[in-house]
């Protein structure tokens, strides 16, 4: 079903001038001009360079042409630049929050237990493949210290992340008791996808967008690489200033780290 909504999405993106070309007519040329007059940055460049060669692949199994065009476009023609990175805003990071409550109707009412997901990818920087396997207790509050075992990393190597304050505010919401098993709740997928919507977030345009936000704005307040470089896992130091060095000024960024839950009366 995701990959049917992913094609779904890009025929729709991709110009009209393009999708009514006949297949014999495509060239490599036309792909690439067709990818750079809609998107922006290599990643999304090269996901609708893997949706149009699939689209083709399947004309080159019936028949209908001799060889795939896309096969032939050069992935690496676009770079990534520091400007293509997306991160929310304090303002949008906070309506993402506020939305993780349980509603009275709907598919995937109870989704006040996502919050304590996103707080992990927004305030320590966790991959949301990651935060989707992560445990309670791979969580320790009072060593505020998240162990990411070769299991859930994406790269199957340890890495220990420290909990800052507000990221702590956030996990101790969920009352001791129940900090057992997966931080993500049933259906988290289906019931992240809701909080977005309800927030007026855009899912496709901020992927990723809270693990860049986390860099950015952790950078901006602390200015230590080394310890960014440790708790989001990077290899190499080039990552930060590609993507997050200045990108956010200090002033900016105290707002963010300010987005706690709310006080209990």
């Amino acid at each position: 079903m995701r990959t049917l909504l992913d094609f779904r999405n890009w025929r729709k993106a991709l110009p009209d001038g393009f999708m009514a070309m006949n297949v014999c007519d495509i060239t490599p040329d036309s792909i690439a001009s067709a990818l750079d007059e809609t998107t922006s940055g290599k990643t999304r460049w090269k996901n609708g360079l893997g949706y149009v060669r699939t689209v083709l692949g399947d004309c080159v199994k019936t028949g209908t042409l001799d060889e795939n065009p896309a096969k032939r476009v050069h992935v690496e023609r676009r770079p990534d630049h520091a400007g293509d990175v997306s991160i929310y805003t304090p303002e949008e990071l906070r309506r993402l929050m506020d939305a993780c409550r349980d509603y009275p109707s709907g598919l995937d009412k109870a989704c006040a237990g996502c919050a304590p997901v996103f707080a992990l990818m927004a305030f320590a920087g966790v991959r949301p493949d990651e935060a989707a396997k992560i445990r309670w207790e791979d969580i320790s509050l009072e060593l505020l210290n998240i162990r990411i075992g070769p299991s859930v990393a994406k790269k199957a190597r340890r890495r220990n992340i420290r909990i800052n304050p507000t990221l702590k505010a956030w996990m101790e919401e969920t009352p001791e008791p129940k900090r057992s098993g997966k931080v993500a709740p049933a259906r988290w997928i289906q019931k992240a996808t809701r909080v977005r919507r309800e927030a007026g977030i855009n899912g496709s345009e901020k992927q990723d967008a809270l693990r860049h936000s986390f860099g950015s704005y952790t950078l901006a307040v602390e200015n230590d690489l080394d310890a960014l470089k440790s708790d989001m896992g990077h290899e190499h130091v080039r990552v930060y200033f590609d993507f997050y060095h200045k990108s956010v000024p200090k002033r900016e960024a105290l707002p963010y780290w300010q987005v706690l839950p709310p006080l209990k009366s």
